[in-house]
């Protein structure tokens, strides 16, 4: 029987180059193909982004662009319009000043005082039959608001109306209650009311609740139809210890 013979011949020196040779052409033409597609696709890109004014490349190319347009509609401007040379138009429609009155002379001749004296004796009577008939108008106000009684009021909120005075007759330190008095009887009354103080009610024998009203500093007792006194009382809901003897009667009008 034969035996098999194994060869032990490997590749020689010459195949071993030339299959590396392959290698390297191959791979050098592969490399050079892969460098072209990335350059043309950078090539493309850049394109892309200056027609879509997109990165650095279209922002310089579209200012270009813009500052080329703007020379381009601008450069024939300054013919018509010199910055050195430009004055602003004046106003046609200046306001003409008045004439200033020219005071009369006082030392003119008879017929300039004579009128002067005639003018001031029209302005003195005017005043005066406005004034009578403002006060003429202000009585018959107040004797129609007030049932036709006499009303009396104060010079001042520190003193009383003249006729009528007002006490605090009972003190319990933060209230209390006061009495008015006049000389003849009323039929409502006006207290002038400090800041710290709040009246309440007011009442006395033989009259009925009195109606009250505020208005500021100032509270107002009105007595009911047919009803009138000399002498009321009032409660002190609040007092401040500083000002509970400045309460004043303001004013009243008598029955």
């Amino acid at each position: 029987m034969k035996k098999m013979r194994v060869s032990k011949r490997g590749f020689t020196l010459t195949e071993i180059i030339i299959v590396v040779a392959i290698m390297v052409i191959v791979a050098s033409a592969a490399f050079v193909g892969v460098a072209v597609t990335l350059e043309n696709a950078r090539k493309n890109s850049d394109e892309v982004n200056r027609r879509h004014g997109v990165g650095e490349d279209g922002k310089d190319l579209f200012e270009a662009e813009a500052w080329e347009e703007i020379d381009e509609l601008t450069k024939d401007a300054a013919r018509f319009f010199d910055v050195t040379s430009y004055k602003p138009a004046k106003a046609t429609n200046t306001p003409t000043p008045s004439p200033t009155p020219t005071p009369a002379d006082a030392s003119g001749g008879d017929g300039d005082k004579e009128t002067l004296q005639s003018s001031e004796s029209s302005e003195s009577s005017e005043s005066s039959e406005s004034s009578e008939s403002s006060e003429s108008s202000k009585d018959t106000t107040t004797e129609s608001t007030l049932g036709g009684g006499n009303t009396v009021v104060a010079t001042s909120t520190s003193t009383n109306a003249s006729g009528s005075s007002t006490t605090i007759e009972y003190d319990w330190g933060s209230s209390g209650h006061g009495r008015m008095k006049f000389d003849k009887k009323v039929t409502s009354v006006t207290l002038y009311i400090p800041d710290g103080v709040e009246l309440g009610k007011a009442w006395n024998d033989g009259i009925s609740d009195p109606t009250k009203s505020v208005n500021g500093n100032y509270v107002t007792f009105t007595l009911g139809a047919g009803q009138s006194i000399d002498n009321i009382k009032y409660e002190i809901k609040k007092m401040d210890s500083n000002n509970k003897n400045k309460i004043r009667v303001y004013s009243y009008t008598t029955a």
